[in-house]
């Protein structure tokens, strides 16, 4: 019983370990597309439409109690709305557009991405609801320019179990030196929406029978019985 309690805390620290390498692997990997400016090295912190739909896959064995037939029918309506195309133009449409729009906003904040060096990051990580092993990253990237700390806020770094890597990140804003964080950020373009496929249309349930009612017995009424006139007839006198 011991050795297997000595086993399960190894294996818990070593997966513990490989969450964290793995996740400081990704940020330099951010900083690293924001410094060359690589639009192409930022699209490809995003998983690939086959990853996605191995994970999906996984979700829906996880959070569906239907059988494997049912199973089946659901992730073939759900492909339906999330076609590779649909998904590879949201990747180099609206995520190209978005790395586009920061690089700006941080030069609008005086920052030379070409001369920034990365200087740690902080992450809170959350598990997301009915995936097992699956987990979000919410924080800050530090970065220095010219003897300056900058910081990049950032959200929607998801760590995906079955690909054993994290992926994706929102880019939501640059904060110069002694700037406060204002406003919501805006997350139509981050990889947990993108993930999320259309929901499958409600099971069709079977419509109860409708009972007809028992034809109703034609009563023919007879015609009343006519009474034989009496004509009084005229007395004689």
């Amino acid at each position: 019983m011991k050795k297997v309690a000595v086993f399960l805390l190894v294996l818990f620290f070593t997966s513990f370990s490989i969450h964290a390498q793995e996740l400081d692997n990704h940020m330099k990997k951010v900083v690293r597309s924001l410094k060359q400016k690589d639009e192409k090295a930022y699209l490809q912190l995003f998983p690939t439409y086959e990853q996605m739909v191995d994970f999906l896959k996984q979700v829906l064995e996880q959070t569906s109690d239907a059988s494997d037939i049912t199973k089946d029918s659901l992730m073939q309506v759900t492909m339906k709305g999330f076609t590779k195309e649909k998904y590879e133009n949201d990747i180099e449409g609206k995520l190209a557009v978005a790395f586009r729009n920061f690089l700006e906003e941080g030069e609008t904040k005086g920052l030379n991405w070409t001369d920034i060096e990365f200087a740690g990051y902080t992450a809170d990580t959350s598990d997301i609801e009915k995936v097992e092993g699956m987990q979000s990253a919410t924080g800050k990237i530090f970065v220095k320019f010219n003897d300056k700390d900058y910081t990049i806020t950032y959200s929607d770094v998801i760590w995906m179990n079955n690909q054993q890597a994290w992926f994706g990140i929102l880019l939501n804003g640059v904060l110069k030196p002694g700037e406060a964080v204002t406003g919501a950020s805006d997350d139509s373009d981050s990889l947990a929406m993108m993930m999320t496929p259309p929901p499958p249309p409600p099971a069709l349930q079977k419509k109860a029978p409708v009972k007809k009612a028992a034809p109703k017995s034609k009563t023919t009424s007879k015609p009343a019985a006519t009474k034989n006139k009496t004509t009084a007839k005229p007395l004689k006198n």
